[in-house]
């Protein structure tokens, strides 16, 4: 499930269920900046898009049916990834 946090700042979103046709994930990519309303807290709708000219939303709604992670990652790749992230996150902080 992607949270409102994740829909701000993640670029890529894997969906749940569906596949492609050579049987991949399903994914999209972001393409636009992500909505949301100050009179609705909860509420939020990232642009995405799917192959060439396919384009859509994942809103709070439809949020469950989506994820930040890829369904395929094995779990030493994850730990890869996370290491990374940890790496650029002390990289990106200042200086103390």
């Amino acid at each position: 499930m992607v949270t409102k946090e994740q829909a701000m700042t993640f670029g890529i979103f894997y969906h749940v269920r569906q596949r492609n046709a050579d049987g991949t994930d399903l994914r999209v990519r972001r393409n636009g900046k992500t909505q949301t309303w100050k009179t609705r807290p909860g509420d939020f709708r990232v642009p995405v898009k799917y192959g060439l000219k396919e384009c859509l939303y994942i809103d709070q709604d439809t949020a469950h049916n989506w994820s930040v992670t890829d369904p395929t990652e094995t779990k030493e790749q994850g730990k890869v990834r996370e290491m990374i992230d940890a790496i650029m996150d002390e990289v990106d902080s200042p200086v103390r």
